[in-house]
């Protein structure tokens, strides 16, 4: 169990966020099924959306219902989120870790004072 602090305030939002949330149930629920109807999708309709592509399919994982979502938004769209909670919890990781410091004495490690 962390310590209250940035590492585990920058944990939580981590496991908090809807667009992770989102990949985990989409990684586990793929390994079960496809979760890409057809080889590609079209899309007649000019919603601002890509007209055809890689087409992850909507499903319902652990009574959460996910929407269909074009692959080449999602993918980018994770991706950034993935690195924007990289960047977030390496430096409190390394803070972390360099607070924790050995004992002079029998080389215990003791927590940050």
């Amino acid at each position: 169990m962390l310590p209250p602090g940035d590492l585990k305030d920058r944990g939580k939002e981590f496991l908090d966020d809807p667009e992770i949330k989102h990949l985990s149930a989409l990684v586990n629920h793929s390994k079960h099924r496809s979760v890409i109807g057809a080889n590609t999708s079209v899309s007649f309709v000019d919603d601002g959306s890509q007209p055809h592509g890689l087409k992850f399919m909507g499903f319902q994982y652990k009574g959460n219902q996910y929407a269909a979502r074009w692959a080449d938004e999602y993918t980018k769209t994770v991706f950034d989120r993935l690195q924007h909670h990289v960047m977030g919890i390496g430096p409190a990781l390394n803070a972390q870790v360099a607070a924790i410091k050995r004992s002079p004495a029998d080389g215990a490690l003791v927590g940050p004072k």
